[in-house]
């Protein structure tokens, strides 16, 4: 039996996209089902319905999860163009088959988890640097290391060109002064082996024995195992609830058409108040929101507040009234920011269809989501993390 599901999630499925980039794709334009072209988001398809992406069939596609305890001397891609291994070599019957790819990139030297799937989606949640996903290494270095120099580390006193190197934990090794045991959420390049450099250490193997709560799982070097959806996506989902303190703050930039002190319009946003809905979110979720409330719908105050949070917030949802989308200059203010947004567009005034046509500000949103009434805004800040 054919089953139905989102168009975005079947593209998810085949491995073009992520989720949330299949939306993008979907607004604009490259997508045809049964030789029409779709462009509302939401749109429900069956697995049989003929799917292409800019005139290219594309398949729905099983997914599947693959743990793979890396051995030293391969490389961590698909294919090489100089011939050297590569983790393909380990499971080449699966590769042809499935199109699976290696999810974020050991060197060649490093040993340790890896995950290999053909699954997008959960490909962005292992490696989006907003999702603060833990990996934990151990480390041997070429000589014992100082204790000031492990102090460096815990007080982030080291920088590297990305900037301020920031680690969970730190420790070393009961009985070997030269083997530490390090925990991150960044994931720069080869950012061990620099963290060490810096401090004139040479690291002489590193393994991953951890990657967002995936463990080698008793694996021998070489070895791999099938993981299922259920299992992966809860391992991800505990990592993700353990280590939310990292989401420091999402910041609601909100227009005059929501009063604080209650509600002007009841029939839209319906009767809780909400300063007192959002304390409940504020608990629910375990964020630091912020709220910033301005009376005017006054462009030059949106653009002037976004540059006033720039990297401040981990996240912002936007309600700027419904005549901002059309606004070239808060779209320019957005793209200059580091902050990823979300526009919640909580108004009737302008149908979908006429938004889309209209819009600069959803090319440059992370997303976004029409509603009327105070659950927009919990789904705005819930995208931020799930």
């Amino acid at each position: 039996m054919h089953q139905k599901i989102r168009l975005n999630h079947y593209l998810s499925n085949s491995g073009i996209s992520s989720r949330r980039n299949a939306d993008k794709l979907i607004q604009s334009g490259a997508i045809e089902v049964n030789g029409k072209p779709v462009l509302k988001l939401g749109t429900v398809i069956h697995t049989d319905d003929i799917v292409k992406f800019y005139g290219s069939k594309i398949k729905f596609k099983k997914k599947i999860y693959i743990l793979l305890n890396k051995p030293k001397g391969f490389i961590t891609t698909t294919r090489d163009p100089f011939n050297r291994k590569t983790v393909m070599n380990l499971i080449p019957c699966l590769y042809s088959e499935y199109r699976i790819f290696p999810v974020g990139r050991l060197d060649s030297s490093t040993t340790g988890v890896l995950l290999l799937t053909n699954d997008g989606y959960i490909a962005e949640k292992l490696t989006h640097p907003k999702y603060h996903i833990k990996k934990i290494y151990h480390v041997s270095l070429n000589k014992k290391i100082k204790n000031e120099d492990l102090d460096q580390i815990r007080k982030k006193k080291i920088y590297l060109k990305e900037g301020k190197v920031k680690v969970c934990f730190v420790k070393q090794k009961k009985n070997a002064r030269n083997k530490i045991e390090i925990g991150l959420y960044i994931g720069w390049n080869r950012v061990i082996k620099r963290i060490f450099k810096k401090l004139n250490y040479k690291v002489i193997r590193l393994d991953r024995i951890n990657f967002g709560g995936l463990s080698k799982k008793n694996l021998k070097t070489g070895n791999w195992c099938f993981l299922n959806k259920e299992e992966i996506e809860n391992i991800i989902t505990k990592s993700l609830l353990n280590h939310n303190f990292f989401m420091k703050k999402i910041t609601i930039i909100n227009g005059p058409n929501l009063n604080l002190l209650g509600n002007r319009e009841p029939e839209l946003y319906g009767n809780e108040n909400f300063l007192d809905y959002l304390k409940k979110l504020r608990k629910k979720l375990s964020y630091n929101i912020e709220i910033i409330y301005y009376q005017n719908n006054s462009e030059g105050k949106i653009i002037d507040i976004l540059h006033s949070i720039g990297f401040k917030s981990d996240g912002i949802v936007l309600n700027a009234g419904a005549y901002t989308h059309t606004s070239i200059g808060i779209a320019d203010a957005i793209k200059s920011i580091s902050s990823p947004v979300i526009e919640v567009h909580i108004s009737n005034i302008y149908s979908r269809e006429s938004f889309r046509k209209k819009s600069f500000l959803s090319p440059v949103c992370n997303g976004t989501i029409f509603g009327f009434g105070l659950k927009s805004y919990e789904l705005g800040i819930m995208s931020f993390f799930l």
